[in-house]
């Protein structure tokens, strides 16, 4: 037995298991330092027991019959995929008791010269190693799935661009034909009016829904009365819902709820839940918008409610997620990108509220439930109004901005309506240009080659012949920190594109008086 002793005593010094050696007749002859550690049972307490009285489940899990075979003169391998574990012993590290460490174990004849003489186990642990690969393979899952649902996403939204495209390139080749004020001339431009409305609203949604999971939103909290929000928001998209051929309720508190909300995006949130009813329900279903204040609780509940085409366990699941769409080929075909519902559950968990929503399956309707915290404070004042613009007389308007077809229809569009105009295609050519052209006005795009927006708004800014000229920035990004930088390096308003013709007029025919 010496040169057996000699093996186990390597083995003991060159890897981190258990080494468990019995006699011919099963009884416990070897016990190492490893196996004191991890079962709790000291040497001392274990040399000579049977190895089936110190582990009867090995016997009564059938254990034995390796054993037999290791006496035999047959090794094997005990693998975790198929036994999880053979020696009963706490996971590391668990304080359950129940969960046990898994092994991998190796069972063998154990020799003296060329005789056998009892058996040699050897107990890896591969607990750490069983959960490393688990995570691995659950992360290589989300992986597939998060791949899988870009490439779904991808398609629906060239769909969703599609769509409207259709419709726009159609349009503009019958205005060809016909004379631009006619009946059809006025129908054709109204539908290119709502398609590009549509085409914008898709485009704010992703950009929302890309700064809120950068965690870029941020919330522009002032008091208000939340009564009142909700009720403008459910009124403006009325006249949407009718037009579908719903019912409309609005069901709402008469007495006021002041607290500090971004009126804004609260009613963002309520017209994304109204358009989500009014897309999935049918011609002749209902529409409800209700708020009820629990005032000892301190939450507002604001829910929209319809009678549409409801909602799949499955669906429930996975409603407010982003570019996660319900495989229903009924709501698949109404269109949508997912994304209305994530803006939902985004803005009111910045406002500090949770969103939940409910249906009792398909064809059954759904409901969708905003809980606000609400802590009231004083309403806000009423300032006397100031009239702080006057009329602008403007002949002469300067467009910076490096797209071709957006400058040329801008320009077209401003000399109509009897403005002269003056494009120029790269920041540098603007700089220049506003020094000889002198406008009243000038429209710059941020993005520009060359310089930047903000680099000409300084320049322009900083030069005694140009530092007077109203500018006007005009940009893809919206958010409260692109406005700040536009304001800080010179411009005097931050619109956003698209931007709405009318809302430009506006602009266009009023000044601050100290301007």
């Amino acid at each position: 037995m010496e040169s057996t002793s000699s093996i186990l005593n390597t083995l003991n010094h060159v890897g981190t298991w258990g080494i468990l050696t019995t006699d011919a007749e099963l009884r416990i002859v070897g016990w190492n330092p490893w196996l004191e550690e991890h079962s709790g049972k000291l040497q001392a307490d274990v040399i000579g027991q049977h190895l089936f009285d110190l582990y009867p489940d090995l016997k009564e899990r059938g254990f034995d019959q390796h054993f037999q075979q290791a006496l035999g003169g047959q090794s094997c391998i005990l693998s975790q995929v198929f036994h999880k574990y053979v020696f009963p012993m706490p996971a590391p590290g668990s304080a359950d008791p129940r969960t046990y460490m898994q092994q991998t174990v190796r069972l063998s004849p154990l020799l003296d010269n060329d005789s056998i003489c009892g058996t040699l186990t050897l107990i890896e642990d591969v607990t750490e190693r069983i959960a490393a690969e688990r995570e691995l393979r659950l992360q290589t899952e989300l992986l597939e799935l998060a791949a899988r649902q870009k490439d779904e996403f991808l398609a629906m939204l060239a769909h969703e661009l599609r769509n409207p495209l259709a419709p726009i390139r159609n349009g503009i080749r019958i205005l060809d034909s016909i004379p631009g004020d006619s009946h059809d001339g006025r129908q054709i431009r109204e539908m290119l009016g709502r398609q590009v409305s549509h085409m914008a609203r898709l485009v704010d949604d992703l950009l929302d829904i890309s700064r809120i999971v950068r965690s870029k939103v941020t919330l522009s909290r002032e008091p208000h009365d939340l009564v009142s929000v909700v009720r403008k928001a459910g009124e403006d998209y009325a006249a949407i819902v009718k037009d579908n051929g719903l019912n409309f309720t609005i069901d709402l508190p008469s007495d006021a709820c002041w607290v500090e909300i971004d009126a804004t995006r609260l009613s963002q949130i309520v017209v994304n839940l109204l358009h989500n009813a009014n897309k999935f329900t049918n011609k002749g279903g209902d529409v409800r918008l209700h708020v009820k204040l629990d005032r000892h609780r301190q939450l507002a509940l604001i829910r929209v409610s319809d009678t549409g085409i409801g909602m799949s366990a499955d669906t429930l699941a996975k409603v407010f997620n982003a570019f996660a769409q319900a495989d229903s080929s009924l709501e698949r075909s109404r269109g949508g990108l997912g994304l209305g519902l994530a803006l939902v559950k985004g803005l009111t968990e910045l406002h500090g509220g949770t969103v939940d929503a409910f249906s009792e399956g398909e064809g059954f309707g759904s409901v969708f439930t905003i809980s606000l915290p609400i802590k009231e404070v004083a309403p806000k004042e009423v300032q006397p109004e100031v009239i702080t613009q006057q009329p602008r007389t403007i002949n002469r308007v300067l467009i910076i901005e490096d797209n071709r077809d957006t400058g040329a229809t801008l320009k077209i569009l401003l000399k109509h309506r009897g403005f002269e105009v003056s494009v120029a295609l790269t920041g540098p050519d603007g700089v220049e240009a506003a020094r000889t052209f002198l406008p009243d006005v000038i429209l710059c795009d941020i993005g520009l080659p060359g310089m930047d927006g903000f680099a000409v708004a300084r320049a322009l800014r900083s030069d005694p012949r140009t530092a007077k000229i109203y500018m006007i920035a005009q940009s893809g990004y919206g958010q409260a920190d692109d406005i700040r930088k536009s304001l800080a390096s010179g411009f005097d308003i931050h619109l956003v594109k698209p931007v709405d013709f009318t809302e430009l007029s506006k602009v266009l025919l009023t000044r601050p008086e100290t301007c």
